[in-house]
């Protein structure tokens, strides 16, 4: 008699550590701004937005892509005194 196993998927274990992927709607919740908006960023003459997913005919967002495109958009500004001329004093401690 044969001795059968039980195929093993590979990759398994991987798959347990993914995140779950944010549809549309909570990325322009979490974003602040409109779905209409999102979406007019995926198109291909704007990819302005953040890289999406395409699962089938789904859009979806990896949570830690999102977290880098805020940090890759992320503007430092610089304190501005009264005169207009740059504070030198320390604004956050």
């Amino acid at each position: 008699m044969r001795n059968f196993r039980t195929p093993r998927m590979r990759g398994t274990e991987d798959i347990r550590e993914i995140e779950p992927l944010l549809d549309e709607y909570e990325v322009a919740d979490l974003l602040g701004i409109k779905l209409g908006t999102l979406r007019f960023w995926r198109r291909k003459q704007e990819r302005r937005g953040p890289p999406f997913v395409k699962v089938g005919s789904l859009v979806r967002y990896r949570p830690e892509d999102l977290q880098k495109y805020l940090s890759e958009h992320s503007v430092r500004t610089r304190a501005v005194g009264v005169s207009g001329a740059p504070r030198t004093e320390e604004i956050c401690s």
